[in-house]
C-alpha cells in the first residue's frame, strides 16, 4: 500500500506543482511570492511582539489571545511545510523498493522509512529549524512552563 501511494505521488502532477509552489514561496526570497511571504512572516513576528507587549499591561485580553493563536497557527504551518519540503519521501521509498526489485531481495520497508526519518531529523537539527521550533513550542498550552 505504501508503494502504491508512493507511485501515485510520483505520477500525480498536481502534487508536484503544489510542492513546487510552496518551495518557491518559502525558499525563493528573490521571487515575487517569496518576497511577499518573507514580508508576511516579518509582519507576523512584529505583530506577535506588539501583542506580547500589550499583554503585559492587559492580562487575559481576548485580542492578544487571538493574535497569539493566529501567530502560532502561522508559524506551526510554516514549520510543517518546511518539514514536508525538505525531502521527497516517496522518492526515497521508491528508490529502496526499485533497488530491492532489481536485486531480487525483500523490500526493506523499515530501512526506507528510516531513511525518510533521517532526512527529516537532519532538517530538524538545523539552526533555523531549532529556532522555529523554539518559537512555537512555548505557545502550546502543554508547554506553558517555558514562559
Amino acid at each position: 500500500m505504501i508503494i502504491k501511494f508512493a507511485y501515485f505521488l510520483r505520477q500525480f502532477q498536481h502534487y508536484q506543482n503544489i510542492k513546487a509552489f510552496f518551495y518557491t514561496l518559502l525558499e525563493n526570497k528573490s521571487g515575487r511570492y517569496g518576497r511577499c511571504a518573507a514580508f508576511f512572516i516579518t509582519g507576523t513576528v512584529l505583530l506577535s511582539v506588539l501583542a506580547f507587549i500589550y499583554e503585559i499591561d492587559e492580562q487575559n485580553n481576548e485580542l492578544s489571545q487571538f493574535i497569539e493563536r493566529a501567530v502560532l497557527l502561522i508559524f506551526a504551518t510554516e514549520y510543517l511545510l518546511r518539514l514536508w519540503l525538505v525531502s521527497d519521501s516517496h522518492k526515497i521509498i521508491l528508490a529502496e523498493y526499485e533497488r530491492s526489485q532489481y536485486l531480487s531481495t525483500k523490500f526493506p520497508l523499515w530501512s526506507a522509512l528510516r531513511a525518510v526519518a533521517l532526512e527529516k531529523i537532519h532538517y530538524m537539527s538545523t539552526t533555523m529549524a531549532i529556532i522555529d521550533l523554539l518559537a512555537i513550542l512555548p505557545s502550546f498550552d502543554t508547554f506553558h512552563f517555558f514562559r
